[in-house]
């Protein structure tokens, strides 16, 4: 059997807090990613919301789930609408 290391998560620092106050969007709202040419992420289409998570540099990030085929992945903010 491999010995395999556990999946890595986003999670909060000890000085970070997930409260979901400053998040524009909330978990379970449906929300559309946005695709920008100069951008390598996924196609356009509709999500959910499945976790808040914390800042990376300036900007809020959230863990979505497709509509159409249940892959998850995370995003920033700036690429929600």
């Amino acid at each position: 059997m491999i010995d395999r290391p556990p999946p890595v998560q986003a999670v909060a620092r000890a000085d970070q807090k997930v409260s979901g106050a400053d998040h524009k969007f909330r978990v379970g709202q449906r929300v559309h990613l946005l695709v920008r040419a100069w951008d390598l992420t996924p196609p356009a289409g509709h999500f959910h919301i499945m976790r808040l998570l914390p800042r990376e540099g300036a900007e809020y990030q959230y863990r979505i789930q497709s509509v159409s085929d249940g892959h998850e992945r995370v995003v920033r903010e700036s690429q929600l609408a």
